[in-house]
């Protein structure tokens, strides 16, 4: 009878254990792994997300690019795509129903550089793209960011307005302008806010700028560490990460000296901690992020025209959930199916003890 129930607590805990193994498969995090580079190294490109595949377009490498390559995280591979109709860098990029924008940016040649309003949406379902509504007015080192099914382009090195897309009807508005115009930021969405974080153009690029579009209002939220430009951001959703902003790369405090920092910031609690750093120091570079994992692509080591971009694509797996008010749907379902399957067998294990107790009783009775 021991050793019975022994061997069916011992298949409780192994079960238990897997479930939660397999649900937890995101565990090793906090870290940095090469993929695949892009075919094209270049700078100051845009990165967007349709369907699980990234999207790495235009940029800059001697002169500015229209290049578009689709990566494929499942296999670690690039296929290159429709080259975008206005070659450009510094753009605002956005993911609007499966479809992309590319909206404003730099164009020209080395010697000249123009300032665009061009707005052109990329469909890859059909590798196509489409000129869309210009927007009112031209701009470049600017984030795109989308938010009740509108997008919002901020500040830039033209102004501090914010321009209001709705790509339902390719129409134009205007919101609340940003108080402290900056260039060259980063941005994220999380808990339908926008966060604008450090960049050029303000006294000290540590600023954290954060709009409310139920509101129409500008805040300020806990400063960033390191006070950085050029650099890239993303945002994990909480289902296999914590929900976080990931600011990463850029140059430190207005220097020519790229930044392999990693600075993460909790919206919930406005709150900064330091993360691994990324294999490559680099600025004006993009991320993407593909199930809460990040993908740092291009960017570059310094300011030079001629300074030879990267191609380097380095993936970033955060840390996975560490309480139960950071666990997405998927890691809890996980561990309240562990925890049923092991009621159900304790249950399975005291049914089997007493009908084994009960047929001891019977054959000493006999």
């Amino acid at each position: 009878m021991k050793h019975f129930a022994m061997s069916l607590f011992t298949l409780l805990l192994f079960s238990s254990f897997c479930i939660i193994s397999v649900g937890l498969g995101h565990a090793a995090g906090d870290s940095w792994v090469q993929k695949a580079p892009m075919p094209t190294a270049r700078s100051s490109l845009g990165a967007a997300v349709v369907n699980g595949r990234i999207y790495a377009i235009g940029g800059y490498s001697t002169n500015y690019l229209s290049t578009n390559e689709e990566y494929d995280p499942a296999t670690n591979t690039w296929t290159t795509k429709q080259p975008m109709p206005t070659p450009r860098s510094n753009f605002g990029i956005a993911v609007y129903q499966n479809k992309i924008f590319v909206i404003g940016g730099a164009s020209g040649n080395s010697q000249i550089e123009v300032i665009t309003d061009t707005n052109e949406m990329y469909d890859p379902a059909t590798d196509t793209w489409t000129q869309k509504t210009k927007m009112p007015l031209a701009g470049e080192q600017l984030q795109a960011n989308v938010l009740n099914d509108k997008i919002y382009l901020t500040g830039g090195l033209v102004s501090n307005d914010t321009q209001l897309y709705d790509p339902a009807t390719d129409t134009w508005a205007s919101a609340p302008p940003i108080p402290n115009q900056v260039y060259f930021y980063a941005s994220a969405v999380a808990n339908n806010k926008i966060y604008v974080l450090g960049g050029s153009g303000v006294t000290s690029p540590n600023l954290n700028q954060i709009y409310n579009p139920q509101t129409s209002t500008w805040s300020n939220g806990q400063t960033i560490p390191s006070p950085i430009s050029s650099e890239a951001a993303a945002a994990t959703t909480g289902e296999y990460a914590p929900k976080r902003i990931y600011v990463i790369g850029g140059r430190i405090n207005y220097s020519q000296t790229a930044s392999n920092i990693n600075q993460v910031y909790d919206p919930t609690t406005d709150q900064w901690t330091i993360g691994s750093e990324m294999p490559t120091a680099r600025f004006n570079l993009a991320i993407a992020v593909v199930n809460d994992t990040l993908y740092a692509l291009g960017g570059v080591s310094n300011t030079s025209h001629s300074a030879i971009p990267y191609a380097n694509n380095e993936q970033y797996t955060p840390p996975s959930p560490i309480s139960s008010q950071e666990f997405g749907g998927t890691q809890l379902g996980y561990i309240i199916t562990a925890i049923v399957v092991g009621i159900l067998l304790i249950v399975v294990i005291l049914i089997l003890a007493k009908k084994r107790s009960q047929k001891l009783k019977d054959v000493a009775a006999k």
